[in-house]
């Protein structure tokens, strides 16, 4: 089977032990890297090239940044998507092994009247865009990342409707992603379970909020998807996200 995978990783310098454990233990074709917290020339490729894996780096100090860890040869590689004016480090595109990944780490925007939120809904806008002019593309795709949508209500650890008023899963947002899955992309991990879980509060909320659309092409291909939850309750100053694995045939 062929593994990729999904981690928003809140900071690769600090947990880079913890990236090369993952390395060696679940050994991902690909590794997909979200909030990696630092430029390119502090990330630490000889580290990651002591496992076998190149990487591609889009950086920026202290915050956001990807990268994608492979093994194999890469091509046509995108620091952003057509139709949207990028300036931080939230995006990476690339061919692998005959598929199309993007990695893709979107404004937070939780609070409705911040600059997050206002630069969130232009991001999402034009990201449905580039997404229905290639979804008829007969290559596989996969758009793979942190997106900080919650599609559904129980994609909540406690169902509360709260979060409807928060930029995460408000009906704004809701409607993107509703328009993304009316294009043909397939919600691979949408029986997978939570992907995120908070460092605060006594209750620790979980959330469904890293995702994995598939493309029709791609979703013939799909084999599984797991989160791998161990990797944030089992190890010491883990992230607050979990792995999401993608297997594909």
């Amino acid at each position: 089977m062929y593994k990729i995978v999904s981690w928003n990783i809140n900071s690769v310098r600090a947990r880079i032990s913890l990236v090369l454990e993952f390395l060696e233990k679940i050994k991902p074709d690909v590794l997909l890297l979200q909030e990696t917290k630092c430029l390119e020339d502090q990330f630490p490729r000889a580290e990651i090239l002591s496992q076998g894996y190149q990487s591609i780096v889009s950086g920026q100090k202290a915050y956001n940044g990807v990268a994608i860890l492979h093994k194999s040869p890469v091509t046509d590689v995108k620091f952003c998507f057509d139709g949207f004016d990028l300036t931080d480090a939230r995006y990476l595109e690339a061919q692998i092994d005959g598929l199309r990944i993007s990695n893709l780490y979107v404004f937070n925007g939780q609070d409705l009247d911040s600059d997050s939120y206002r630069n969130k809904v232009p991001f999402v806008s034009a990201l449905c865009d580039y997404a229905a002019s290639h979804i008829e593309s007969e290559q596989p795709w996969i758009l793979f990342g942190d997106f900080n949508i919650i599609p559904r209500t129980i994609d909540i650890w406690n169902r509360s409707l709260e979060w409807e008023k928060t930029g995460l899963a408000c009906p704004e947002i809701r409607g993107y992603w509703r328009k993304l899955q009316t294009q043909g992309w397939l919600d691979a991990g949408q029986d997978a379970g939570m992907t995120w879980k908070g460092y605060r509060y006594q209750q620790r909320p979980e959330l469904r909020i890293d995702h994995a659309l598939l493309s029709p092409g791609a979703a013939d291909r799909l084999h599984r998807v797991e989160v791998l939850r161990e990797w944030r309750t089992d190890r010491e100053k883990p992230s607050d996200h979990m792995p999401v694995l993608l297997e594909m045939h």
